[in-house]
C-alpha cells in the first residue's frame, strides 16, 4: 500500500506541472460568398483548423463589387480593427460584419 502512495504521488509531482496546458483553439477555415451553396456558408466539408497560442476564431464578411464574400478563420484578437483600418480608404472593398470568439469551432454562425 506504501508503494502505491509513494507511486501516486510521483505521478503527481510529474503530471500537475503539465496541467496548465491548455488544448489549442479550433475555429473553421474558409472564404466563400454569402448566399451561395458555398461550402463556407453552409460548413460541409470543412473542418476545424488548430489556431495559434494567441488567435482567436474569426468570422467576417467583406463587401467586394457586387458580392459579400464570408471569411472564417483564426486570427489575431485585434482583427475587426485591422480589416477597418486596412480598408478604410478603399472604394472598392469595405468591411461589413466582423466577429471574433474564443470557444473551439464557435465561428459557425452563419453571416448576417
Amino acid at each position: 500500500m506504501a508503494k502505491l502512495l509513494v507511486v501516486l504521488i510521483a505521478l503527481g509531482c510529474i503530471l500537475l506541472p503539465q496541467s496548465h496546458l491548455v488544448a489549442s483553439l479550433q475555429c473553421y477555415s474558409c472564404s466563400g460568398v454569402v448566399n451561395s451553396i458555398s461550402e463556407c456558408t453552409n460548413l460541409l466539408n470543412v473542418y476545424p483548423s488548430i489556431c495559434g497560442s494567441d488567435q482567436v476564431c474569426a468570422t467576417f464578411v467583406l463587401h467586394k463589387s457586387t458580392a459579400d464574400i464570408l471569411h472564417r478563420k483564426c486570427a489575431s484578437s485585434n482583427i475587426c480593427n485591422d480589416l477597418e483600418i486596412q480598408y478604410q480608404r478603399n472604394p472598392v472593398v469595405t468591411v461589413k460584419e466582423c466577429n471574433v470568439c474564443n470557444e473551439d469551432n464557435c465561428n459557425s454562425a452563419p453571416a448576417l
